[in-house]
């Protein structure tokens, strides 16, 4: 984030002025529908597959439920949950593997 916030961001806004955390590649703000809508694409380019911002949550909980499972109960405040039932029964793909 150090990274991003002192080096990339300042070169992404350029000569203009924002005080969003999220610039696109002509210095202006991302919007909330402008990360969906770029974001597959980039995955695409750089992945080979389109993932989607709701993707990444259930990357996000199955991946530490697989790597560091006596953990598991942090998915549920990384995903803002008000349960962990409600996280491993939707996010969690662990648990079919």
């Amino acid at each position: 984030m150090v990274s991003y916030l002192g080096i990339c961001r300042p070169i992404l806004v350029g000569p203009k002025t924002s005080n969003a955390l999220r610039i696109s590649q002509y210095g202006d703000p991302i919007i909330a529908n402008g990360l969906s809508r770029e974001l597959p694409k980039a995955a695409k380019r750089l992945l080979g597959v389109k993932l989607r911002t709701h993707n990444f949550r259930h990357i996000a909980a199955t991946s530490i439920a697989e790597t560091d499972p006596e953990h598991v109960n942090i998915i549920r405040d990384i995903l803002g949950h008000a349960t962990l039932d409600m996280s491993q029964k939707h996010y969690n793909r662990a648990i079919g593997l």
